[in-house]
């Protein structure tokens, strides 16, 4: 059979089939079929990989409960400890940023003719 008188739908799954070594692997492998793959590529424009699923929700499950963990294990001192510190700063921050304020407004361009202050 020619490739010109494959249905365009099968050349595209074909082509879609070549970029995914993953699932050829899965067809020899026999876990799944070229028809089931054919389908659910059709139906929804991808194949899912259920074992890639299960390992992503896995990882999100382990991420979600170490962020529990972390928020459980942490002490109510410590957050007021760590939110003094950075008002602290910020407020360091905004003492140094208006003297550069002011003392731009005290600096003259050399460039352009100054008034003078007598």
């Amino acid at each position: 059979m020619e490739k010109d008188a494959l249905h365009p739908e099968v050349q595209q799954f074909k082509k879609y089939m070549s970029a995914r070594p993953k699932l050829k692997r899965m067809v020899r492998e026999r876990k799944r079929t070229l028809q089931q793959l054919f389908e659910e590529w059709y139906e929804m424009g991808e194949v899912i990989d259920e074992e890639e699923q299960e390992r992503e929700a896995d990882e999100a499950s382990s991420w979600s409960d170490k962020i529990v963990e972390t928020i459980a294990s942490l002490d109510a001192n410590k957050w007021n400890g760590y939110v003094a510190e950075c008002q602290s700063i910020l407020e360091t921050i905004q003492l140094i940023l208006a003297d550069l304020v002011e003392q731009g407004k005290e600096r003259r361009d050399p460039f352009w003719p100054s008034k003078r202050r007598d």
